[in-house]
Order: structure tokens, then C-alpha cells, then sequence
């Protein structure tokens, strides 16, 4: 495990998501292959509504929501449009400057390590929307959430789901891997024992992430971490992105179980 000042290294990049960049995928022109394949994967797609929509919709009495690991405050926006009091915590300078820029005030924090100002307050709706990967000690941050919990509210925690197909089979070179940034992978049992652990009892199940994996730009990035990797005399752990593979892996998933199916598990939870 990375030192917190070695974590810290790994987000110095040109272009990172939660600072509201472009993407650091190249825009790639799709052929006819990758046109067929995008059709297919969302002709079996099933998306779930606007995650700020199922919250709004599951705490219909909105009040305080905090945003642990709230990036440059997308997720704050759209709750307060909402009608919730919103706070957010975030570690990454470049992000919090962002949020402050759109009108989102946070605390320089994390999940693991929660700001003073947040400790001792209590909300009504918490979410970590893709940090626990990112934590040195999960249990560790979904306990600190937990106790930001008022005894009736809500957590909402999402994560790259480690048990899809997808994730299995390109393993090395998939875009969900993301090491060094990534240092935890949860299934959905391994969440449910976590959960156990930490005093929290799921209430429902939330998954996204299937068309994606078949676009252009998805499909060329994750080839070129398979030739970066083979150029440095190594053997990757997960094939290339060939149409006949990525057609298969359609096939395998369209009516797979969600937590084969989809890139991302989500889950409400409320204190046990």
C-alpha cells in the first residue's frame, strides 16, 4: 500500500475526472465494427434512472446530504437543485477549486480522514460515489460515513463492480483497473461482509455501466494499455479488445445477472 503523501503523486496528472476535464481517452473515429457493437450493447442495456433522481425520489423529506469524495461538486449541484442542503468533502485542490467555481462550497478532507468541520455533524443522506477504491483502510471510511449518518438516513456507496464479466476477463487492461488510483476491488459479496462490519444494512442494490465498454474511444484505450504493457516485455493479463472478443462478451452478458453485468455497484444502506 501507497504512503498518503505517495497517493497524493498519483492523482498529479494533466487531465483527471473529478476535476471536470475531458476525458483522457482520445476521441477515435468508430468504424463499422465499433457502430455494431455499440448497437448491440445498448439494445441489452438497462440503465437506471438519474442516480440524484432515485436519492431525491428514496428521501422524499430531502434535508442535509453530504458528498464524501465530491470532486468538482456535480453530484452537490444537482441534490441542491433538489431541494437539499448540501456539503461535500475532497482532498484534490484542482477539484475543490472547480466546485467553488459553480457555487459548491467543500472541505479539504477525506474519507478516511473527515475534515473538522464535518466531524460530529450528523445528515440526513451521505454518498461515496467511487471512493472506497481509492482508500487505504475501506472499512475505515465507510465507518467514518456511517457515523455522519443521522439514525434514520441514507448511505448511498458506489464502486467498479470487480465481478462483471467484463472486469474478469480484460482484468490488466481494463479502464476500471486504474492502478495506482485504485487500490481496493469489491464484488458484491465482498461489499455485503464490509457492510456487516461496519453496522450497515443494505437496503437496495444499484448497477450501470454496459455500453460503454463496446465504443470507439473505450475499446482503442484499453488496446493501447494492452501495447504499452507488451512493449515493456510483458505479457498482459487480459486479451486485446478485438471485435470478435468484445461481440462474445456481449453475447456472455445481455442476459446476465447484474453483478455479471455492469461495470459499477451501487447500494443504499441505512444504520443497522
Amino acid at each position: 500500500m501507497p504512503t498518503d503523501a505517495e497517493i497524493a503523486q498519483h492523482y498529479d496528472l494533466e487531465s483527471y475526472y473529478t476535476q471536470g476535464n475531458s476525458s483522457h481517452m482520445p476521441e477515435v473515429k468508430p468504424t463499422l465494427a465499433d457502430r455494431i457493437l455499440t448497437k448491440l450493447a445498448w439494445t441489452f442495456d438497462d440503465p437506471p434512472a438519474p442516480l440524484p433522481d432515485t436519492i431525491a425520489e428514496k428521501c422524499p423529506n430531502k434535508g442535509r446530504l453530504l458528498d464524501i469524495g465530491c470532486g468538482k461538486g456535480a453530484l452537490m449541484a444537482d441534490a441542491k437543485a433538489r431541494g437539499f442542503e448540501v456539503a461535500g468533502v475532497e482532498p484534490d485542490p484542482a477539484a475543490r477549486k472547480a466546485a467553488a467555481e459553480d457555487g459548491m462550497i467543500t472541505s479539504n478532507g477525506t474519507a478516511e480522514h473527515l475534515p473538522p468541520e464535518i466531524k460530529g455533524e450528523t445528515f440526513d443522506v451521505v454518498t461515496t460515489t467511487h471512493v472506497l477504491e481509492h482508500c487505504i483502510s475501506p472499512r475505515k471510511a465507510l465507518e467514518n460515513a456511517r457515523k455522519c449518518l443521522r439514525r434514520d438516513g441514507t448511505l448511498y456507496c458506489e464502486v467498479p463492480n470487480c465481478g462483471a464479466l467484463y472486469f474478469q476477463r480484460n482484468v490488466q487492461i481494463s479502464e476500471m483497473l486504474d492502478v495506482p488510483r485504485h487500490l481496493h476491488f469489491f464484488t458484491k459479496d465482498s461489499l455485503q461482509i464490509l457492510c456487516d462490519a461496519v453496522g450497515l444494512k443494505i437496503t437496495d442494490w444499484r448497477y450501470h455501466g454496459y455500453t460503454r465498454h463496446y465504443k470507439a474511444a473505450w475499446r482503442a484505450w484499453e488496446n493501447s494499455i494492452h501495447q504499452r504493457i507488451k512493449a515493456r516485455g510483458e505479457t498482459p493479463e487480459g486479451p486485446n479488445r478485438s471485435f470478435a472478443r468484445s461481440l462474445k462478451l456481449i453475447l456472455d452478458t445481455a442476459k446476465a445477472a447484474p453483478d455479471k453485468k455492469f461495470d459499477c455497484i451501487g447500494f443504499f444502506a441505512t444504520p443497522a
